[in-house]
Parts: C-alpha cells; sequence; structure tokens
C-alpha cells in the first residue's frame, strides 16, 4: 500500500560501494557475453563511472555470481551510481532469503 496524502522530502546518505546499472542498451544473447560486457562497461565509461564492469549474466557453465566470484566476506556492498544501496554486502547479493 501507499500513502497518498503526505508529501515529505526524502534525504539519501551516499554510501560507497561497487557500482551497478542497469544498462539502457539493448544486447542479444547471440552475439555473445562478451559484447555483453562490452555494452556495460561502455555505459559505464559513458557514465563516468571508474573501474570493470561485467553483465549479470549465467552461462551454460556457471551462474551469474560466479562471474563476480571471489567475493570476499565484509566487502563492499554494490550500491547504485548515486549511492543508494542494492545489497549491504557482496554477498548478500547473491544470497537468497526467502
Amino acid at each position: 500500500c501507499f500513502g497518498v496524502n503526505k508529501n515529505v522530502p526524502g534525504t539519501i546518505t551516499p554510501v560507497s560501494g561497487r557500482k551497478a546499472f542497469v544498462t539502457n542498451g539493448t544486447w542479444n544473447p547471440s552475439v555473445g557475453l562478451a559484447k555483453a560486457d562490452a555494452l556495460c562497461q561502455s555505459e559505464a565509461q559513458n557514465a563516468s563511472l571508474k573501474g570493470t564492469f561485467k553483465a549479470l549474466l549465467a552461462t551454460s557453465s556457471g551462474s551469474a555470481q560466479s562471474r563476480f566470484e571471489p567475493i570476499a566476506p565484509g566487502s563492499l556492498p554494490w550500491v547504485r551510481p548515486d549511492g543508494v544501496a542494492i545489497a549491504p554486502t557482496a554477498t548478500e547479493l547473491f544470497t537468497s532469503t526467502s
């Protein structure tokens, strides 16, 4: 349910961490995983995000999580480019709680 009778501005304190974003581009699975990674890297660079970026995709030989291993316990959280946390730790991004 969503309240409809209050308009209160929220404040967000950005946190640092590993950046994650949803691509604006289109990717065709027939062109391969390397092209998906290149799309992510290109969009990250265009957005002035530093570092290496990969597509969050599974392959026939591994899970999407396996593309981001090793994830050390206590590693930085995954955050949106605006600093809002997606998962409190990198490990928890890939851990189901349900």
